[in-house]
């Protein structure tokens, strides 16, 4: 039986929180998220311990309000939508037909225009049984609550309160661009991660956004931890210096795509960087903290190259990090006009800028429940254009999957046998993945 409802704090005190730029540029990105386990956990276990968590992460039972031209969320206490269903097969048939299967069957997606217009919840659980007692819980958020540092906090503290144990109480920011500002020094950055829309352009771009973006799907690739060290091995031999799987394979991967699918040597590769521990802001900070690393094509001509630079840029991130850049190009272009003609370099669908979002080590499979850990983690829904691809560890926490949504003729091209053989050329061909693993075909 399929049932919905919403779930509320027991204890509530009303906060509205003003958001901050970053957290506006986002406002249109819903992020949907699937946890799957083997064993299923009593819905009314679940819903207590959400209940008992939400009296420290108001956020996520709030609503988006727009007050005086300002973005907010209005912790209102409003409520999270919870559903649950039945689903009559196997976990794993579901597992295996996963990119047939509607997103809708495993996640409650939101909306983000939805949300601003009409106050509907801006996170949302959905707990599907399967007949083998598994059990997925697909979650989705509105992107301005929060990045996955702080999704992944409410999970664990949510995880924590059904195993009985203490978890360290998150910090909420009523005004989040205040906060930041009185933090973060100056360096004198002069590349704005923001970019202004003139007005043919804003019509291309909306052109785009109605028609072009939908054009897209998702495909994955699976790198096995052996693979991983062979590929950082050769980098690291070819640059000179010691690189991580994450330069490696962000480096590798954009080469390809951009060898590929002809366009301009002016593509930018942009990473996605969590900065608070850079910047010396409590980990328990709920938000988005968040920048980018930026990497024009033209000047990384080759893969070896860029690994370097990302390493050398994600070292010397202070000198990069774009922040107050930012804020004065916004103060310089705004002319009183809304936050919408802006655009972030870093997600730019019309110059095909390939975002790069790294989830492993975040704990994804540590969100167990009474003993139920995650079999599979994985980002599944309807993003609003494409270009937007994620890294997360792969089943059964093993090695790293590439989750790409892309346009459907670059995946066309990318499923070929000669491109699939490309971006695993540092696969051992004697290696046997594991079982698991070998029946997802869809991982390429």
């Amino acid at each position: 039986m399929n049932t919905q409802f919403l779930v509320t704090a027991k204890k509530h005190a009303p906060i509205l929180i003003k958001c901050s730029v970053a957290d506006k540029l986002l406002s249109m990105i819903p992020v949907p998220v699937v946890f799957f386990y083997r064993q299923e956990i009593p819905i009314n276990q679940l819903v207590e311990a959400l209940s008992q968590v939400l009296n420290d992460f108001p956020v996520f039972s709030g609503v988006i309000d727009q007050i005086n031209g300002e973005l907010h969320i209005n912790c209102n206490n409003q409520g999270v939508l919870f559903s649950t269903t039945k689903n009559n097969k196997r976990l794993d048939d579901i597992l295996i037909s996963l990119p047939t299967l509607k997103a809708k069957h495993l996640v409650d997606l939101v909306k983000p225009k939805k949300a601003k217009s009409k106050k509907t919840p801006i996170f949302t659980v959905k707990v599907t049984r399967f007949a083998c007692g598994g059990m997925a819980i697909g979650a989705c958020w509105h992107h301005s609550l929060g990045d996955m540092h702080t999704f992944m906090y409410l999970m664990r503290a949510w995880s924590d309160t059904i195993n009985h144990l203490e978890y360290n109480k998150p910090l909420i920011i009523e005004d989040r661009e205040h906060y930041s500002e009185s933090r973060i020094e100056d360096n004198h950055c002069d590349d704005p991660g923001l970019r202004y829309l003139e007005g043919k352009e804003i019509i291309k771009y909306m052109f785009y956004m109605m028609f072009r973006a939908r054009n897209k799907r998702e495909i994955k690739f699976y790198f096995s931890e052996n693979e991983l060290r062979n590929m950082c091995r050769a980098y690291s031999e070819k640059a000179g210096i010691k690189l991580t799987r994450n330069d490696c394979l962000c480096s590798h991967l954009f080469d390809i795509i951009n060898e590929i699918d002809v366009f301009t040597p002016e593509r930018m590769l942009s990473i996605a960087v969590e900065f608070r521990r850079r910047t010396h802001f409590p980990r328990e900070l709920l938000g988005n903290y968040i920048t980018t690393l930026r990497f024009n094509g033209k000047q990384n001509p080759d893969s070896g190259t860029l690994a370097k630079n990302i390493r050398k840029s994600v070292n010397d991130f202070q000198n990069h990090f774009d922040y107050f850049a930012s804020k004065k190009y916004l103060v310089q272009h705004s002319h009183g006009n809304q936050l919408d003609r802006f655009i972030a370099k870093a997600i730019d669908p019309l110059k095909r800028a390939l975002v790069i979002t790294n989830w492993s080590n975040f704990g994804v499979y540590d969100v167990s429940f009474n003993g139920a850990k995650p079999c599979f983690f994985t980002p599944l829904g309807e993003f609003p254009f494409p270009w937007l691809t994620f890294i997360s560890e792969g089943p059964e926490n093993q090695g790293l999957v590439y989750s790409a949504n892309l346009p459907n003729p670059l995946c066309d091209k990318l499923v070929q046998k000669d491109n699939v053989q490309r971006v695993h050329q540092y696969q051992d061909p004697n290696e046997i993945p594991p079982e698991f693993i070998s029946q997802l075909k869809w991982l390429l």
